[in-house]
């Protein structure tokens, strides 16, 4: 789950890490007001989206006088962004940080993430930060610092010296360096962030270090440990059946595709996209029942994809293993005799009591194609796409 920035700021600023002093606005008419209770001469008036690249988009604006703080704000807010990571798409302004505009010395990146080739967590570091620096760091990778920590042990010492030198800092910076990136790292870990990002980090003319800019992604299958950050989630930007999913425990998020498909478990998941692109088709969402699925959660899926007016093909691939096959069948029996379903079904049943559910399902009143195996669900998949007028 993104956060947006003035979410991952006030999680930092809770754990002692300095941001600049702002206020995030909703409407316009708070603009001005805010910004008189910031003590600054320059504000930035930041849009409030899911996304990076804003400056460059026209989504941050720095202006010089309460009227500009207004204009702007006016200006943005309700307005459209289009950036590099919404690719086609855009997102609507609904929400503007006002922030006091700092006095910079320095900037750089900061970032921890996990590598995925060790499994261990990544520290990056760059010695610029701001703008463009996605571009700046393909063409100079030999110039960034990245160390790989093991999370049974944490940061030790010499590692943390070791990225305090990359930057060539003054050593009287040297303790507040520490406890900045021994903080971020508790932040990361304790909060199970897939991502945390300070572009730019800067060193102020006061000589404290200030996170300019901030990013955050949680990872949503640890929500079970953190309840509380499902408050977090900015509903304004995901799909209605993105919040239907949330609300019903199932896991799902919206393509651009025709073929939506039902599984249970990522890899799997995964898999069947790649066997509805291999078929000829695009796959319109991914759903992922999870391992324990009831026949309600079965339901809820289906019911998700059969209001999504995209989808002209269902595809249910289950293999049971702790989820039994009857159960699913169950629920799919449940969902579809109750409803006046007009597109064609594709049903893959294995594992855990996967006779009885093929028994189930041949003995109802339910219309679908049946397959037993993956490569059934291809070649079956590249016969119904090819005979069905999408």
């Amino acid at each position: 789950m993104k956060l947006l920035e003035y979410q991952a700021k006030e999680i930092l600023k809770k754990h002692g890490i300095k941001i600049p002093s702002g206020e995030i606005i909703f409407n316009c008419e708070d603009a001005k007001k805010v910004a008189q209770r910031i003590s600054a001469n320059k504000w930035f008036v930041k849009a409030q989206v899911p996304a990076g690249d804003r400056f460059n988009a026209g989504g941050i604006k720095l202006a010089e006088s309460l009227e500009e703080v207004e204009e702007y704000s006016k200006n943005l807010l309700g307005s459209k962004i289009q950036t590099k990571q919404t690719g086609t798409k855009s997102c609507t302004i609904k929400s503007l940080l006002i922030e006091e505009a700092i006095t910079i010395n320095k900037e750089f990146y900061l970032g921890i993430t996990l590598d995925f080739c060790s499994f261990k967590n990544a520290i990056i570091c760059y010695h610029k930060g701001g703008t463009g620096i996605e571009e700046d760091l393909a063409k100079s990778k030999h110039e960034i610092s990245k160390i790989l920590i093991e999370p049974t042990i944490g940061l030790d010492e010499s590692e943390i010296l070791n990225l305090f030198r990359y930057f060539g800092l003054e050593q009287k910076l040297y303790n507040e360096w520490r406890t900045l990136l021994t903080t971020l790292y508790c932040i990361y870990e304790s909060y199970d962030a897939l991502l945390i990002e300070i572009n730019p980090l800067v060193l102020s003319n006061a000589s404290h270090f200030v996170a300019l800019d901030a990013k955050m992604i949680l990872d949503e299958n640890a929500f079970f440990r953190h309840p509380e950050f499902r408050a977090l989630e900015i509903k304004d930007y995901l799909h209605p059946l993105e919040v239907e999913a949330i609300e019903k425990g199932v896991s799902y998020v919206k393509l651009d595709g025709d073929i939506g498909c039902m599984v249970n478990g990522a890899g799997l998941a995964m898999a069947t996209m790649d066997l509805i692109k291999l078929a000829g088709g695009k796959p319109a969402n991914f759903l992922d029942i999870g391992g324990n699925a009831d026949k309600h959660k079965v339901e809820a899926g289906l019911r998700i994809l059969l209001k999504d007016q995209d989808v002209k093909l269902i595809v249910v691939n289950i293999f049971g293993g702790i989820v039994r096959c009857d159960t699913v069948a169950e629920g799919i029996i449940g969902t579809l005799e109750k409803t006046n379903v007009n597109k064609p079904i594709l049903i893959r049943l294995a594992g855990t009591n996967s006779e009885i559910a093929h028994e189930m399902l041949s003995r109802s009143k339910i219309n679908y194609i049946s397959a037993l195996s993956l490569n059934d669900i291809f070649v079956k998949l590249m016969e119904t796409i090819a005979s069905s007028p999408f």
